[in-house]
């Protein structure tokens, strides 16, 4: 074989040995294949839209935190009257 490869050249024996590669080693290329799918599918969940949007405000910090805008702070005061 060796001959043979040395008289054609190495590009003539590229897909040979591709395909004795994936022939021999079929376990670790359904191993790559199945980490390649499962990385795709987690990467399609964690960059999904379905996350909410927009921003949350705890109306337990909102009378003493600075960064709470003043219209949150009445919202927290009218939904803590209402549910009195």
């Amino acid at each position: 074989m060796d001959d043979l490869r040395n008289k054609l050249g190495n590009h003539a024996f590229r897909y040979y040995d591709l395909w004795h590669t994936i022939k021999n080693n079929w376990q670790d290329v359904v191993a790559i294949i199945l980490a390649l799918v499962m990385f795709a599918f987690s990467a399609f969940v964690y960059f999904s839209d379905d996350r909410p949007r927009g921003r949350t405000y705890d109306c337990g910090m909102a009378e003493w935190h600075p960064d709470i805008p003043n219209d949150v702070k009445e919202a927290c005061r009218k939904a803590r009257s209402e549910s009195k």
